[in-house]
């Protein structure tokens, strides 16, 4: 394997390398703890180009591993994951995460569901801290390769900066025709998202706003010599901040699914009276706003964060990515993180490890008994 390009995180010890070779046969120095594969849903067959073929070849049957999967995450993200492969194989990666987007729709719009699959082994055991990919969907079910590679980076990218401990990412590319136009294709996309600057329009419509990073300076875009690794040959960077929310615009950021939107009301009301500053979407979005864009925005503007724990909690993806950035922002900041259970719940590893208040089931005096923890943690 070839090492092309390299994006590097600053202030950390993260990066996103692009690299040319054989997914099937990783070198030890590029060993990973887990490799990322596409998948047709419940279709393992190993065809003669793609990379299940190719692991079969070497041994590794992908069927055998979905039959008696570690974990079956297809109807939250898509994904499935592995338990440990066979040392005796020999091929460099510890677990393989399987990526079904066909399951649900375009699979380039359903790449981020890898890293909020990633999430709960990544913040507790198995500990993931470096995978590999292919450029997904590109092989057997056709996807395009550009339009799957800018995906994937730019999931890859905002994930990694907000604190995803994640330490390395490598995509890895087949040899091809295709390779120059691939790799002018990352050098072009990671110097946007340094900048901070959206994709442009297509001829489908203006790309739905990114959500931008708050509190980064973003730089390091850099060639690699194929002789040393650590020669940079390019460089830019450029802060970039949050679009009219100052640092810190609220006290708590409350997430909550639909359903308990009346358990969520009570606590909103309880902190607002205790004079808190509380994001609560229904209250502060305007209606038409990019909210996914408003609601990261204003999670990393925020000095705590509450979430209220229930199965649709569990159930909805931007509950999800909203603990998982709270969490990580606990990790890298100490932001409070106010974990409250307002229905009964299957809590996976990674939430049971934080205490919470249990108010079951949306019980009002708890939740407000639960409220004035939080005002006397955040010194109101």
């Amino acid at each position: 394997m070839k090492l092309l390009r390299r994006l590097e995180i600053p202030g950390s010890s993260k990066k996103i390398d692009l690299l040319v070779g054989d997914l099937s046969a990783i070198p030890p120095e590029h060993a990973v703890d887990i490799l990322i594969i596409s998948a047709f849903p419940n279709d393992y067959q190993p065809t003669a180009n793609s990379l299940v073929g190719a692991l079969g070849r070497r041994g590794l049957s992908v069927q055998a591993l979905a039959e008696d999967r570690a974990e079956d995450l297809t109807e939250s993200f898509a994904c499935w994951l592995s338990k440990p492969i066979d040392p005796r194989l020999e091929l460099n990666f510890s677990r393989i995460l399987c990526f079904e987007p066909l399951r649900r729709g375009r699979a380039a719009e359903l790449v981020g569901e890898v890293f909020q699959a990633l999430a709960p082994f990544a913040f507790a055991p198995p500990s993931i801290r470096s995978v590999a990919t292919p450029i997904l969907a590109s092989g057997d079910q056709r996807q395009s390769a550009e339009e799957m590679l800018q995906a994937l980076l730019e999931a890859a990218f905002n994930w990694l900066v907000r604190g995803f401990p994640v330490e390395t990412v490598k995509i890895v590319m087949r040899p091809g025709a295709e390779q120059d136009e691939l790799e002018e294709l990352f050098v072009s996309e990671a110097q946007r998202l340094a900048s901070g600057r959206p994709r442009p329009a297509t001829v489908d419509g203006p790309e739905r706003p990114r959500a931008r990073i708050g509190g980064y300076s973003l730089e390091h875009f850099r060639q690699v010599s194929p002789a040393d690794y650590s020669v940079g040959l390019e460089a830019t960077s450029q802060s970039v901040s949050l679009p009219g929310l100052p640092a810190q615009a609220y006290d708590v950021f409350i997430s909550y699914s639909r359903k308990d939107e009346a358990a969520a009301q009570h606590l909103y009301d309880c902190l607002t009276n205790a004079k808190l500053s509380v994001f609560m979407d229904r209250h502060a979005l305007d209606l038409g706003a990019a909210w996914q864009q408003e609601i990261f925005d204003a999670l990393e503007a925020c000095r705590s964060t509450a979430v209220l724990y229930s199965p649709d909690f569990l159930q909805s993806k931007v509950c999800k990515d909203e603990f998982n950035i709270a969490w990580m922002r606990r990790r890298e900041t100490d932001a409070p993180l106010f974990p409250i259970l307002v229905r009964d719940a299957a809590l996976p590893t990674y939430m049971r490890l934080l205490n919470y208040a249990d108010c079951r089931t949306s019980d009002t005096a708890k939740i407000a008994e639960a409220a004035s923890t939080v005002v006397a943690s955040l010194g109101r």
